[in-house]
């Protein structure tokens, strides 16, 4: 009994002393930071990418999807950059950049969102601008007596 205690003790031990040092231990130099949080950038448009693929999007409409993550990107690398000034990135301000980097997902959607809202606004604006088309027949007045009326 006291061996089968002893060996899960030892097992919880070496799983919490391995969870721990797969961490990064903070500061981290801003190089290897950057490699990481590239890797990360990328790994999302990847996935992104996959989806794209996978519902047969067009060249140009993928496009359109990989400027709208670039621009959303850039949030993340002048966090990057203002973080790495001083050539070592702290806990503080890597759990910044990460949460920054966690709704990257979520800001192109609404970006490409408000896109299309405004590309429909155009049209149907556009639509009105141009006036309705002439019927193509005469109206006929209607009669305005009633059966009752006879």
């Amino acid at each position: 009994m006291r061996k089968t205690i002893a060996s899960l003790a030892v097992v919880c031990f070496s799983l919490f002393a391995a969870s721990a040092l797969g961490r990064p231990q903070y500061p981290i130099d801003a190089a290897d930071y950057r490699k990481a949080i590239n890797t990360r950038v990328e790994s999302i448009w990847g996935r992104i990418e996959k989806k794209l693929d996978f519902y047969n999007v067009t060249p140009d409409r993928k496009r359109v999807f990989r400027r709208a993550f670039d621009g959303a990107a850039k949030e993340v690398w002048v966090e990057v950059g203002k973080a790495s000034a001083d050539g070592m990135i702290t806990r503080a301000e890597a759990l910044k950049i990460r949460v920054i980097t966690a709704e990257l997902r979520g800001k192109v959607r609404s970006k490409l969102a408000a896109e299309r809202k405004a590309g429909k606004a155009a049209r149907k604006s556009a639509l009105k601008t141009a006036g309705k088309p002439a019927p193509t027949r005469p109206r006929v007045a209607k009669s305005t007596t009633r059966k009752a009326d006879k």
